[in-house]
């Protein structure tokens, strides 16, 4: 079971969605569902936010089958930004039928909102979930008993 993260701000009304409904990749945007890309990195990858990305926000896990892998990593769907055969990257929201990857973020994907609503019937059952102090500790590069856990956002 392929799984990648995000970390969201714990205020965020995306997680009160993805509780409701963890079947469903909704994401909203200063209230509305938004077209920007929805940012992802892939469990064990190399990709390790900034302390700036993460303060103030949780880990969320999205679990997919092996068939919302493929969607995922498929280079028929990659728009390349900063690499050498970068097309024009006209911004995230014009490129909603692509999965953007770029270059000094490897294993962070870009997913576009046609592609998003694609992925939702990837999701395993409870597919949405609050990622584990073990996935956290990963996440950050650091040893599990390294995380203060309990104080650690909590999905509510």
């Amino acid at each position: 079971m392929p799984t990648y993260f995000r970390w969201t701000k714990t205020d965020s009304p995306n997680l009160r969605l993805w509780r409701e409904n963890p079947q469903k990749i909704q994401y909203l945007w200063n209230g509305k569902e938004s077209r920007k890309a929805f940012w992802v990195f892939a469990e064990g990858s190399s990709y390790h936010a900034s302390t700036t990305v993460r303060r103030g926000r949780t880990l969320v896990a999205f679990d997919f089958t092996d068939e919302g892998d493929t969607i995922i990593r498929h280079k028929d769907n990659a728009i390349y930004f900063g690499y050498n055969k970068t097309p024009t990257m006209i911004g995230e929201a014009a490129h909603p039928n692509g999965v953007i990857w770029k270059s000094n973020e490897p294993d962070a994907y870009g997913i576009g909102c046609v592609i998003r609503e694609w992925l939702s019937p990837r999701l395993e059952r409870n597919g949405i979930r609050q990622a584990t102090k073990k996935e956290v500790a990963k996440a950050l590069g650091l040893r599990e008993r390294e995380v203060a856990w309990e104080k650690w956002p909590r999905l509510r």
